[in-house]
């Protein structure tokens, strides 16, 4: 019969006597030769060891020294290193109370009772070993799922944010453009006839092209053409001073010097930016925000940092576990970086963005 084992798997025995852990280790190097076992003799050892190793399957006397098999089971199930670990609990007949008394959440996943059946045994690991793979591949293809399903809500986000600006700038901007031209040429037909409306005129003219200039704004937020090369800095402050226009607090952008990206790179730390400062403006109550943008030997770093009512240790109030953070998270990730969000020094929040591969950047003075 085939071992069913992968090559490198790993069973950690937790056993009080020698000669058990002795006839275990030759049975499984004879019948299972791409298993290795790793023993210990304490909880202590077996966390250390599901902290150094990666372990595949757990054998656990139920007697073992210095602690109860089921508290050895508890600690391993709590520790996040080891809490995929199958765990087979080795009993004698006397202990059956003990383990019924056992919290289920926290138990063995398996039990064998004394004196062990080398075939038994064997079949246990086996089996054990199967049901973990499966529980790894099934996470394997959740994750791979979730992923592409962010992938897609990512893409999708922005084709309906790239149709709305190109509409505002094609329809509502055009329209109100030409409206500017109609108001303005009648403002100079009143003034030839030395109307008293011609200062009214004039004003809506004004609140016109104020309004074309507006929307014109929200159309490159929506769709941020031109991000590439140095276009990145003027996007980022127009956010800035689009954020300090709508909603009335300080926002700055900071940079030491021109950072050259590439189109894909720019667009995904401009909505990084986007998204941090609408969460610091909308969950935070921000006061103040600060953009900066560097480049150093490093890498590349976007940070925002507010002054608002920061990050608690749950994650909340502007919580960090949300769909939006997902977001960020997965546009750093697709640009090759890393994103972290924690408290400020003086409070607040402060989201980074950061680039290591120099190659797809470049600076200049």
């Amino acid at each position: 019969m085939a071992n069913s084992v992968d090559n490198g798997t790993v069973l950690l025995v937790v056993d009080g006597g020698q000669d058990d852990v002795l006839r275990i280790q030759e049975a499984i190097s004879r019948r299972l030769p791409d298993c290795r076992v790793v023993t210990s003799r304490s909880v202590e050892d077996a966390l250390a060891a599901a902290a150094e190793t990666s372990i595949d399957c757990a054998l656990i006397d139920l007697q073992a020294p210095a602690a109860s098999g089921i508290e050895v089971c508890r600690q391993l199930k709590d520790d996040p290193a080891a809490a995929h670990v199958p765990i087979i609990l080795v009993t004698a007949g006397e202990n059956g109370p003990a383990i019924e008394a056992a919290d289920p959440a926290v138990g063995p996943d398996e039990l064998l009772a004394r004196p062990i059946d080398e075939n038994e045994l064997v079949a246990r690991i086996r089996m054990a070993l199967r049901v973990c793979r499966a529980e790894q591949r099934a996470q394997q293809e959740r994750e791979e799922l979730y992923s592409a399903r962010e992938k897609d809500l990512v893409e999708a986000n922005e084709t309906v944010l790239r149709s709305i600006g190109r509409n505002l700038h094609d329809t509502l901007g055009q329209d109100l453009t030409g409206l500017a031209f109609m108001v303005k040429g009648l403002a100079r037909n009143l003034a030839g006839r030395a109307s008293a409306e011609t200062g009214e005129a004039n004003e809506i003219v004004g609140m016109v092209n104020e309004c074309v200039s507006r929307v014109r704004s929200m159309a490159r937020g929506l769709d941020p053409v031109g991000l590439h090369g140095e276009g990145l800095v003027a996007g980022l402050g127009e956010l800035a001073a689009n954020t300090e226009r709508v909603f009335g607090i300080q926002c700055a952008v900071r940079y030491a010097q021109q950072v050259v990206l590439d189109d894909e790179t720019a667009a995904h730390l401009y909505r990084i930016a986007q998204e941090a400062v609408t969460n610091a403006v909308k969950h935070a109550g921000a006061g103040h925000i600060g953009i900066s943008l560097r480049k150093d030997d490093h890498g590349v770093s976007l940070t925002i940092e507010d002054d608002g009512a920061g990050i608690s240790p749950d994650g909340g109030p502007s919580n960090n576990k949300g769909m939006g953070m997902h977001i960020m998270r997965y546009r750093a990730n697709v640009i090759g970086g890393t994103l972290t969000v924690g408290p400020g020094r003086h409070g607040g929040t402060v989201v980074t963005c950061t680039l290591a591969d120099a190659g797809r950047s470049r600076a200049e003075g």
